[in-house]
């Protein structure tokens, strides 16, 4: 069930290489539970307001298997308050061959989850894949095929050209609106991709679905599982073992006996009490006597209770990095009125990083995200980070100004330009302060010391007494930012901050040192300087 952290949660799939079946996974959407996560499809939020994330940092948002749909059930995409953009995806597929394809899907729209009806919109699909970069031959192959739902049920199709690979294909359904809009509720049904040329086989495959939406148990407590199989050619009820395994060596744990009733829709239906062993993760697959099934598999995971290390202790020094929450994907960047919820929710990824041993975040202070225009700043996006930081008790590493490097160079920077700056890491009164580097490819903007105290000003008087541990930037040895410069903001954040805090530490010289992006001797540079 792909609704869990993309972290703890992983799919098994079993793709298809058979032409004339369907190739994605769960396009009856019979497999899902009503109410619930619907299987095989990920819902990635790329655009939410910050008014609404500040308001519900704890709400998950996810596709949910609806019982309303054109024949059975079908799946459901609210209307989420404040998402303007995100990203549907549809389950993982291997394409074998060549060929021409057709994608089939009924659609309709309806309120968002406040109840308003907007204007209907395009949606956009998007078919993709990622192999070793070679975008000319293989990614994309379908781009942006506009379809605009009405709120009775309609039927769309798409035919393409596909070239077989044997990495995997990505169907993309997204939403794309203007900051600040909300999208009205997307309801999906019988959303099939196939072969032309091949004869229409109905795929058989299951889901297997813990009750907890996290997959977590504590040793020894029972999972429920809900276990929805689709069959051809079977009686009203089959007999069928759903065995467990080890996911990290595929070790069998159990084999349980399951019976599963077929009701009104053609659907099998079973449920199993499973007692999660001593820690570990744990995946499921459904046996069926003379039948091969492909099988949606939600992780179930047992976690001992949440450890908190000492400061400084070798446990203590589990972190992790990560730009959260700058969104990404096609809505670009907008530090400064949107974020991403990358693991469907804000406090869920905090939360079980928490209860998996993480102790320390290190925060991407972006300048842009808490300084949009000059003189104008706010907390936003980083301010929702670092409510959850002090929320679940991790120790912040505050990265100052996230990056004084212009990935792209002059290049970049005309592209900023053109659309408000979107990926920007300074805002725009800062642009003049652009230095290029003797290398093209490479330069850094370099704001006066003046900007930079009005800067830290308003980061130590907002979170002074939260952090302890400070940086400067993320890998300055890198893209053209002089060691001279990059040692006097050193020089200069560290009094600041030992004048107001004895016990604040400045880190030094970030994460690149004498190795990768064709960078030498930057530990020569920074000793010449000082």
């Amino acid at each position: 069930m792909k609704k869990t952290t993309a972290f703890l949660a992983f799919i098994l799939m079993l793709p298809l290489l058979y032409a004339g079946e369907v190739m994605n996974l769960n396009s009856s959407m019979e497999l899902g539970v009503p109410g619930k996560g619907a299987p095989a499809y990920y819902l990635d939020v790329n655009k939410l307001h910050i008014t609404q994330a500040e308001k519900h940092l704890n709400r998950v948002m996810y596709a949910i298997t609806d019982p309303n749909g054109k024949n059975g059930n079908c799946i459901k995409i609210p209307g989420y308050a404040g998402v303007a953009a995100y990203m549907l995806e549809v389950s993982e597929m291997i394409l074998p061959r060549d060929g021409e394809v057709e994608i089939t899907f009924d659609a309709k729209i309806g309120p968002d989850e406040n109840g308003v009806l907007h204007p209907a919109k395009q949606f956009i699909i998007d078919f993709r894949c990622f192999p070793d970069l070679d975008k000319d031959k293989y990614y994309p192959m379908l781009k942006r095929y506009n379809f605009r739902p009405t709120t009775e049920w309609k039927t769309f199709k798409k035919r393409f050209n596909i070239k077989g690979y044997s990495y995997y294909y990505h169907i993309w359904v997204m939403s794309e609106l203007k900051s600040g809009e909300t999208a009205n509720a997307l309801y999906l049904d019988n959303l099939k991709l196939r072969y032309v040329d091949g004869e229409d086989v109905e795929p058989e495959e299951y889901a297997v679905i813990p009750d907890q939406d996290d997959h977590l148990y504590a040793p020894g407590k029972t999972a429920k599982l809900d276990i929805r199989a689709r069959l051809n050619g079977m009686g009203d009820s089959v007999n069928g073992t759903l065995v467990f395994t080890k996911e990290y060596n595929s070790a069998v744990v159990k084999k349980m006996p399951v019976t599963l009733e077929r009701d009104a829709n053609g659907t099998y239906i079973g449920k199993v009490d499973f007692k999660v062993p001593e820690f570990g993760s744990f995946t499921t697959e459904l046996v069926i006597p003379g039948k091969k099934l492909r099988g949606i598999n939600g992780s179930i995971i047992s976690l001992h209770e949440t450890v908190k290390h000492p400061r400084g202790s070798f446990g203590w020094r589990m972190g992790f990095n990560q730009e959260t929450p700058f969104p990404s994907g096609r809505s670009g960047y907008d530090a400064t009125e949107n974020l991403r919820v990358p693991f469907n929710s804000m406090d869920r990824a905090y939360r079980i990083l928490s209860q998996s041993g993480c102790s320390i975040v290190r925060v991407w202070a972006k300048w842009r995200a808490l300084e949009a225009y000059e003189g104008q700043f706010g907390k936003g996006v980083i301010g929702c980070q670092m409510d959850l930081v002090k929320k679940y008790g991790f120790e912040p590493l505050f990265c100052l100004v996230g990056n004084f490097p212009v990935h792209g160079a002059a290049q970049k920077m005309e592209s900023y330009k053109k659309n408000d700056g979107r990926g920007a890491n300074f805002p725009r009164y800062l642009w003049k302060y652009y230095y290029q580097s003797s290398t093209k490819h490479m330069g850094s903007i370099l704001p006066p010391m003046e900007d930079f105290k009005r800067y830290m000003d308003f980061v130590y008087k907002t979170w002074g007494k939260d952090v302890r541990y400070w940086e400067m930037s993320n890998e300055p040895g890198i893209l053209g930012l002089p060691a001279d410069k990059y040692i006097g903001y050193l020089k200069y954040a560290n009094k600041y901050l030992k004048d107001r805090d004895p016990n604040a530490y400045m880190l030094g010289n970030g994460v690149t040192g004498d190795f990768g992006m064709n960078v030498v001797k930057w530990c020569e540079q920074l000793n010449a300087a000082d």
